[in-house]
């Protein structure tokens, strides 16, 4: 579970090893693409990302609609993921790629994944950002700039995005008769119902009464 900034899209891909590790040796460029792949981040040109963006999403496209194609035709699984991991491998070589990376954000994901797990451990009583700074005998400052440089974002908010998520999860997992909406927002610390009602709403469009609970899941589907 994780948090991250509006406007951001996540597309996670995944590749045989053997396979990635041979197309990454015939590349031709081995050795740059290992370097900058050990970056947490690597910053790609905006418009080479939109051109392969469109480039995948016409593959997938044809896909969809020819999925009985073979090799020949473009549309095999081993075709897409040769097409997929080629077109990553070009993004991040090609020279608009920044390459000036660093690693400077280590000691922040640290101080938010410390947070993010304790306030997992005190879900129901979650601590204020003074406690958490203060148990991690760091200053309000540093962990400000860690959740910035992170996330993007405050680390009260971050908390409250992270409480509400997991409200979300408690009304989506079970039903109205199992568990009341006051009740999953106080196992996240929400006793204030309609501040949680506003906030829920701000974030997710919808009031939680509003939110699909299980057996209504169930008939959806």
């Amino acid at each position: 579970m994780f948090h991250m900034p509006m406007s951001m899209d996540i597309l996670a891909v995944t590749f045989d090893v053997e396979y990635f590790e041979r197309v990454l040796s015939d590349s031709g460029r081995s050795d740059t693409l290992r370097a900058l792949l050990k970056q947490p981040v690597v910053k790609v040109s905006p418009h080479r990302l939109a051109e392969s963006k469109a480039r995948l999403l016409r593959l997938f496209y044809g896909s969809l609609i020819s999925p009985a194609a073979d090799a020949s035709g473009g549309h095999s699984e081993a075709c897409i993921e040769g097409a997929m991991l080629e077109t990553m491998l070009n993004l991040i070589a090609d020279p608009e790629c920044d390459k000036n990376q660093y690693n400077g954000s280590s000691p922040c994901s640290f101080i938010v994944e410390k947070i993010h797990r304790m306030l997992l451990l005190d879900s129901g009583s979650p601590p204020s950002v003074q406690e958490f700074c203060d148990r991690l005998r760091v200053s309000r400052t540093t962990v400000q700039k860690s959740f910035q440089n992170v996330t993007q974002s405050t680390p009260i908010n971050y908390i409250r995005c992270i409480r509400l998520n997991g409200v979300r999860r408690e009304l989506m997992s079970t039903s109205g008769s199992e568990l009341s909406v006051g009740d999953a927002a106080a196992k996240w610390g929400f006793f204030h119902l309609s501040h949680f009602a506003a906030d829920y709403r701000d974030l997710f469009d919808e009031l939680p009464s509003q939110t699909a609970r299980k057996n209504e899941l169930l008939v959806t589907e």
